[in-house]
């Protein structure tokens, strides 16, 4: 939950351990331990959704480059370029990286990537620090 000086297998206590497939709303949920509530962090599924259901252009907001999601009925949300840290590196800040709950094996876990050229899911180490957008569920 606190970030770190590096981003690296041997500081993650969680590294080739099992604690489930899916960690939504669960005690390893950083946003459900963050923001409490019924706030968690988003399926692979529900990401899958967001990035085929909707319109999506990369905009720049205030200064900030991002990806901009508008629904049917016209709701919008916007995904700043936030990058990604691994060992002392930071990633290229023209790039979003969110965290899905959802795990693709024991060392992995699905990521949104939303790069200015495109947009996908994929999985990355689950070491490696990358951003999380909560979500509410009703």
């Amino acid at each position: 939950m606190e970030p770190k000086q590096s981003y690296k297998e041997n500081n993650y206590p969680y590294y080739h351990q099992v604690i489930g497939n899916d960690i939504s709303n669960t005690w390893h949920d950083a946003a459900q331990k963050e923001l409490g509530g019924d706030w968690r962090m988003p399926t692979k599924e529900e990401w899958h959704e967001l990035l085929f259901s909707t319109e999506h252009e990369w905009v720049s907001i205030h200064d900030r480059q991002g990806y901009l999601f508008t629904a049917k009925n016209g709701s919008r949300l916007f995904f700043p370029a936030n990058g990604y840290a691994y060992d002392q590196n930071v990633g290229t800040p023209d790039e979003g990286y969110y965290w899905t709950s959802t795990f693709s094996n024991i060392d992995n876990a699905y990521v949104t990537y939303l790069p200015s050229n495109s947009w996908g899911i994929s999985y990355y180490d689950r070491y490696i620090g990358i951003g999380i957008r909560a979500v509410k569920m009703n």
